[in-house]
């Protein structure tokens, strides 16, 4: 047995050791949380053999880690963890494969450079004399660190245009569950989230409409609506343009559900930045897709989900739509001119990993809360980690762009096309919300990765047409 194959099996036995503990505590004590990480412990496995299902089950697992903090509230700091003890047996079990194939998984050679600069950045800044908790610096580049990767997992995790629409499937499923418990959640009320620790009467959860009406906003199967709407960011795009894929009636079925629950759910979470960004996306949607035909279908799947869904959200988005203008211009101030001015008045070098950063707040007091994630990069690893970052995302767009306009195949135009206006919005929103919050410090990186894979799948489907054609 050479020494991959039996550091690999000593680490599953590790595992196994661990998850047989935990069942014990489960068995003896009745202890219900360590059933769930015996669940976590038995995925992690898995991966390592099969990092594949590993991904697919992150994706999905992550949209109901708000189920979990509600549901066993003095355990929410390992809940924190959970995304990092599932997303690291994923990369060892895809560098393991490739190392065994003789291949790299570094895809995107010419992004590794200023990757590599913001990493060293960032590691410095882990020992600023600024950071009063090196766990809290920890946290902060674990954000950002443990997630990152997953650009180049996304690349290869895709090696089909029948598993990308498999994937599709899985997720349109994925967003009906969320959707539908967002909607129960509007309609029961504030009273269906009251457990121990948890702040439901706090103002965040709370949006207030032109007629001074108080509107429930539900977090849905997240911690809180902010990260429901980072969700629905990636939802609403993705399943629109699924829904031009050529696919059998029952699949279809799924994503007309499901772009109708999430349209519903988008308005239902009075969430009015999403509301916006949600516009934009559908705009940009449209002015990327190719043929005047394709543009009018978009058009009248945009006018077929409001008229659908009207009788639900009319109140709520009559209301509550012309408060927007005033929350435009307050998020434009906040993100370019007060918090920058802020971060910029005490550091240009950088106080340190952790400072800004609002789960750091579980190891460290007096956080910078800036509400804006470039302020946050710029605040904790100054103006040289600000500009590294910038360039990363530039690098992304510019490389998505190319990817996208190099596509031939019909279907994966359609989902490159939505891929690719998520990417490009989220790169934006990042002057407000950003890569800290679930689900987006998944999302973005794994599905800017699948972005980029699309044109290899487009020319393998391309090769296969041309063979085809000369055997007839």
């Amino acid at each position: 047995m050479d020494n991959g194959k039996l550091k690999m099996n000593l680490v599953v036995l590790a595992v196994i050791l661990g998850a047989s503990y935990f069942w014990l505590r489960a068995i003896v004590w009745g202890d219900t949380f360590s059933l769930l990480l015996v669940l976590a412990l038995a995925v992690a496995v898995f991966s390592l053999i099969r990092w594949q299902v590993g991904v697919v089950v992150l994706v999905i697992a992550i949209c109901f880690e708000g189920m979990l903090y509600r549901a066993f509230p003095s355990q929410r700091l390992i809940i924190l963890f959970l995304k990092g003890l599932l997303v690291l047996p994923i990369y060892m079990g895809i560098l393991i494969q490739y190392k065994w194939k003789g291949k790299t998984v570094f895809f995107d050679r010419k992004i590794l450079v200023p990757l590599l600069i913001f990493f060293a950045i960032s590691f410095v800044q882990l020992f600023n004399p600024n950071v009063s908790s090196l766990m809290g610096g920890l946290v902060s580049l674990g954000l950002l660190w443990l997630f990152l990767p997953l650009y180049f997992v996304g690349y290869h995790l895709v090696d089909s245009k029948r598993f990308l629409l498999v994937l599709l499937v899985i997720l349109a499923i994925t967003s009906i569950s969320v959707s539908l418990m967002g909607i129960y959640q509007f309609y029961r009320g504030v009273d269906v989230l009251i457990t121990p620790g948890f702040a439901y009467e706090n103002p965040a959860i709370w949006g207030i409409g032109m007629s001074g009406t108080r509107y429930f906003r539900p977090p849905a199967t997240f911690t809180f609506g902010t990260q429901l709407g980072l969700y629905l960011m990636f939802a609403m795009p993705v399943l629109i343009g699924s829904l031009q894929v050529q696919m059998s009636l029952l699949k279809k079925s799924v994503f007309l559900v499901g772009a109708i629950l999430a349209f519903i759910m988008t308005v239902l979470s009075g969430s009015r930045a999403m509301w916006v960004w949600v516009t934009l996306e559908i705009v940009f949607l449209v002015a990327l897709v190719r043929t005047p035909r394709q543009k009018i279908s978009t058009v009248v799947i945009i006018l077929l989900l409001f008229v659908v869904s009207y009788p639900l959200i009319g109140q709520v988005f009559r209301d509550r739509v012309p408060t927007i203008w005033f929350d435009i211009g307050s998020r434009l101030r906040h993100g370019f001119f007060l918090m920058p001015g802020i971060a910029l008045s005490q550091t240009i070098l950088g106080k340190g990993a952790g400072t800004a950063t609002s789960a750091a707040r579980y190891f460290t007091p007096n956080i910078f809360t800036p509400e804006s994630y470039w302020v946050k990069i710029m605040y904790e690893f100054g103006i040289p980690g600000l500009i590294s970052f910038v360039v990363i995302l530039m690098m992304i767009v510019r490389r998505g762009a190319s990817t996208l306009m190099s596509l031939k195949d019909r279907d994966l135009q359609w989902v490159g096309t939505a891929l690719f206006v998520f990417v490009v919005i989220s790169a934006v929103d990042s002057f407000w919300y950003g890569f800290d919050q679930t689900p987006m410090n998944v999302y973005f990186w794994l599905f800017a990765g699948i972005l980029m894979k699309l044109s290899e799948l487009d020319k393998d489907l391309s090769y296969k047409r041309d063979k085809e054609g000369e055997k007839r």
